[in-house]
Order: C-alpha cells, then sequence, then structure tokens
C-alpha cells in the first residue's frame, strides 16, 4: 500500500481530528460555562459532536492539507497574551 492510502495513517488522522474537534467544542463550552448560559450546555455539546464528527472526517478525507490549514488559522492566538 502507499503511505496515503494506508489504514493506519487513516486511523490515526480519524484519531486526531477527534481529538482536535474535541479540543475546540471544549473551547467553546468553557467560554459558555464562563459567559455564564448554563441553558445551552446541552444544545452546544449537541452542535458540538457534530462538529467533532466533521472535523475527524475531514482530516480523515484530505489529509494532511486539511491539518496544516486547520493550525495555520490558530496562529493568531500567538498575539493574545
Amino acid at each position: 500500500m502507499d503511505d496515503k492510502t494506508d489504514a493506519t495513517t487513516f486511523i490515526l488522522r480519524f484519531i486526531f481530528g477527534t481529538v482536535f474537534g474535541g479540543m475546540l467544542t471544549g473551547a467553546i463550552v468553557l467560554m459558555v460555562l464562563w459567559v455564564g448560559d448554563q441553558k445551552l450546555i446541552k444544545e452546544i455539546l449537541m452542535i458540538g459532536g457534530l462538529i467533532t464528527l466533521l472535523i475527524a472526517i475531514c482530516a480523515t478525507i484530505w489529509g494532511d492539507r486539511f491539518l496544516v490549514a486547520v493550525m495555520k488559522i490558530f496562529k493568531i492566538f500567538k498575539y493574545f497574551p
């Protein structure tokens, strides 16, 4: 098999995408808790599960190009104290 089509590569990309999506969902939940709106947590967790699944699937399909592009977006955080 080719390096880019190996099953292990797909599994690792899916796992990394799931972890990345979970961290994104966790950050959103923490922001909502910080604001103090407890009613939205259930809806955010349901939507967050969908976001996590979408990020994991995108990471699996598009691979390194998707992951590098998403990580470039988060470079803006280095400017915050």
